[in-house]
């Protein structure tokens, strides 16, 4: 029986990989990556190696026409902000007259990215991993839930927040999560773009407060689907778990609330804005 392409790639080794990046004007491509922080190893009339850290690319003396405008790299890094520090000090965007420069901000995917075209048009995302940790004030209570888990649970810890807008709604959907008939929540989009916050994705960690702040138990996040206010689902609305779990007080009772939500922010509701759906599960609540 022949090898399957699986099988025959465990006996292939692989010790290097690079990409070709393509320049309009060589020379110029040259000094700009030397310039943005990247060592060049070597050259010739063709090709230069650049280097940062233990990754490398080259760098060809090659351009077509449309070929540039849809090339992108990802540098993850550890500190975006010292990179931003140097392409400003540099004065890079001004010298190389570049189309794009962005200073790192939080994108939804959850990293925090900035945005550098060449002198070619390439565009560079550099990103680097926010670190969210738990509020001081709340460490003893996770310190509590860690020691019953099987493995690290930092890493995996995203927010510590109340459902709703005010005191009472606030305390109501608690109550309704710790009675174990609300398994999800709904979010504007826009709310987490004007917060610079990443979506929720699933095994991210969360503590549930009350208005005052207090502690009341964890939730893992199980899945997330992104959807217009009009395409949310009876399913959803039922697993929400509010009111009498309809569809139409759903769509009722939030209509007010991302009104509320949108006018805070300088905007309007719309039926078709976007809305992050939410499906948790309680993985931590202390007997009382």
């Amino acid at each position: 029986m022949p090898d399957t392409p699986s099988s025959q790639m465990e006996n292939h080794t692989v010790l290097d990989l690079k990409v070709f990046v393509p320049a309009r004007d060589y020379a110029v491509s040259r000094r700009f990556y030397s310039d943005l922080g990247f060592a060049e190893k070597w050259h010739n009339d063709q090709v230069a190696e650049f280097e940062a850290g233990n990754f490398r690319f080259l760098l060809q003396n090659y351009h077509a026409e449309g070929v540039a405008e849809h090339f992108m790299m990802h540098l993850h890094v550890q500190d975006a902000d010292a990179w931003w520090k140097r392409i400003s000090d540099a004065q890079l965007k001004e010298r190389y007259q570049l189309h794009t420069a962005k200073p790192p901000a939080l994108q939804p995917w959850g990293l925090r990215v900035l945005f550098i075209s060449d002198p070619t048009g390439v565009l560079w995302h550099i990103a680097e991993s926010p670190q969210l940790t738990v509020p001081p004030h709340l460490r003893p209570f996770w310190s509590d839930f860690a020691k019953l888990m099987s493995g690290a649970v930092d890493e995996r810890f995203y927010e510590a927040f109340f459902f709703g807008d005010n005191e009472k709604l606030a305390n109501e959907l608690a109550e309704l999560v710790l009675r174990g008939v609300k398994r999800a929540t709904a979010e504007s989009m826009w709310a987490y773009e004007d917060k610079g916050k990443r979506l929720p994705k699933p095994g991210d960690l969360s503590i549930v407060t009350n208005w005052a702040g207090q502690p009341l138990c964890v939730i893992e996040t199980q899945s997330v689907e992104v959807v217009a206010f009009r395409e949310v689902t009876a399913d959803f609305a039922a697993t929400e778990g509010e009111g009498d779990g309809s569809l139409s007080y759903w769509q009722e009772e939030h209509r007010r609330f991302f009104t509320r939500d949108c006018a805070r922010a300088g905007r309007q509701f719309a039926e078709d804005m976007p809305v992050s759906c939410e499906r948790f599960r309680v993985v931590y609540q202390p007997k009382a």
